[in-house]
């Protein structure tokens, strides 16, 4: 009977303390819905959460993402309590971030057209047009996600003329005359030549960009011992100091610990990393030409 009895004080313990740790244990998932400036909600959205803390937007914290559905609800279950910078984006709509958000009540984030940037891309030695090229527009200080690469950037291939046009770029606030984001413009033609502009203003027009003629890095990663590291992503960070993190240029090691990726020319700075190791290697990458560097990878880099 005591032996019951003592079962019975151990289990009533137990789910005391569940239920004590339930009431204040704060919930972390974020709910919400998008919709267009009629109300009506928009499916397929991306919403990423960042937390806003010091540390980690000192760290490069990797932000929380997921996709609204058919009507336009998402969740997000984020790390912690504390508040949140909450984006939205929809293809041919303008993002929206809203700041100091937590969990609780629904959120509804609501997205407008927005402005555009538009040109023309052109080889950058015969200066003919280039049709099929692909132009992304990442908002300068925007963080990606390998998960999503889409996340922060609006894309487009130009027509036969070489002509494109980004749609449904946030302008932000208007400061005299001017708008207060900006962002940097990407050119990637079928032949892999790049060309890169930056700071460029939603609502732009004749935004020309000359393509010229790309290189390769090819590396090499090991582990401390010698032995190849196999899956490790490397990312294009910089080109001559500029940052282009946010395109997710990039590639993976194969069994050999060996990857080769096309990259536009000039000094450009790779990210190299494996589960919890990350090390980051400049090389100089000349047009039509291939770039070598051999990478270790330890638990400390």
């Amino acid at each position: 009977m005591s032996g019951l009895l003592s079962l019975s004080i151990t289990l009533a313990l137990a789910l005391g303390s569940q239920a004590a740790a339930s009431k204040t244990a704060p919930s972390v998932v974020l709910e919400g819905v998008v919709r267009d400036s009629t109300g009506k909600a928009v499916k397929n959205a991306l919403v990423s959460a960042h937390p806003e803390s010091r540390s980690a937007m000192m760290a490069s914290t990797v932000p929380i993402v997921t996709r609204t559905d058919d009507s336009g609800r998402f969740s997000l279950t984020l790390k912690s309590a504390g508040p949140h910078r909450i984006r939205a984006q929809a293809e041919g709509l303008a993002a929206q971030t809203v700041r100091k958000i937590g969990p609780g009540a629904p959120l509804t984030i609501t997205l407008g057209k927005g402005l555009s940037i538009e040109g023309v891309i052109r080889d950058a030695q015969t200066k003919t047009p280039l049709a099929g090229a692909r132009v992304d527009a990442r908002e300068e200080g925007s963080r990606g996600s390998p998960d999503e690469p889409e996340l922060g950037v609006v894309e487009t291939l130009t027509d036969d003329r070489g002509y494109y046009r980004l749609e449904g770029l946030s302008a932000g606030n208007h400061i005299d005359g001017l708008t207060s984001r900006i962002y940097n413009v990407l050119a990637v033609s079928r032949a892999g030549s790049f060309a890169l502009s930056a700071g460029v203003r939603p609502g732009a027009e004749g935004v020309e960009l000359k393509l010229g003629q790309g290189g390769y890095a090819r590396l090499r990663v090991q582990n401390a011992e010698g032995a190849p590291v196999v899956s490790a992503r490397l990312r294009l960070l910089s080109v001559n100091g500029l940052s282009v993190m946010g395109f997710f240029i990039y590639a993976l090691t194969g069994p050999d610990g060996g990857a080769e990726v096309s990259l536009p020319a000039g000094a450009v700075e790779l990210e190299v990393t494996k589960e919890q190791q990350k090390t980051k290697v400049t090389i100089s990458v000349h047009a039509g030409q291939t770039a070598t560097a051999d990478v270790v990878l330890t638990k400390g880099s």
